[in-house]
């Protein structure tokens, strides 16, 4: 599905997704995972900006971020989002949002964060992950196993690539299902 040309950042999930890209031929150019770290460190650390400079701006077409699964309910995501929109300049943002878990301390605090970002993101920026990890949990009932990430990887990309297409239906309810009639529809329509 993809010739385009990405980089990922995020934090311990990055690495299970970049990997579950890989099997899917569809690999990162860069990808970074950031184990256990808040949105604010990543975005701090600058990573993005300078994948960007090292592999020529003009060269990334779009910027992944899997984050905030670390980030807690009084965090402002605010300001690590903007900078991490910013340095990913022109290239696309799209911005997958933390998973569900199995652990459900932490399930409550990715729900909370979920819908933070759901309000500083628009709807084709941002994707709710939860409805894509409802199975395939590891041990630790936090990460996944490989046909977890894989299974969550092409759910995430189906919905990325839908949303370039037909952003005005994104986040209406319509799951990757109803996305994928409409688009089906749409390029029927341009025959």
């Amino acid at each position: 599905m993809s010739t385009v040309r990405r980089i990922l950042v995020g934090d311990s999930h990055a690495s299970g997704l970049a990997a579950a890209a890989a099997r899917a031929g569809a690999p990162f150019v860069a990808s970074q995972a950031f184990s256990g770290q808040r949105t604010s460190t990543i975005a701090e650390s600058g990573w993005v900006g300078a994948a960007m400079s090292s592999q020529g701006t003009r060269h990334i077409d779009e910027v992944w971020v899997v984050s905030s699964g670390n980030d807690r309910a009084p965090d402002n995501l605010e300001p690590p989002v903007r900078s991490l929109q910013q340095q990913a300049g022109r290239a696309r943002l799209v911005w997958l949002g933390p998973p569900t878990s199995q652990v459900p301390l932490v399930d409550d605090q990715h729900l909370g964060t979920t819908e933070k970002l759901g309000r500083l993101l628009p709807r084709d920026v941002f994707f709710d992950s939860r409805p894509m990890t409802r199975s395939g949990h590891a041990a630790d009932g936090v990460h996944f196993t490989h046909a977890g990430y894989d299974a969550w990887w092409s759910a995430a990309e189906q919905e990325a690539w839908l949303a370039k297409r037909t952003p005005l239906f994104v986040g209406v309810g319509l799951g990757v299902a109803g996305l994928v009639a409409v688009a089906i529809a749409v390029l029927q329509a341009q025959k």
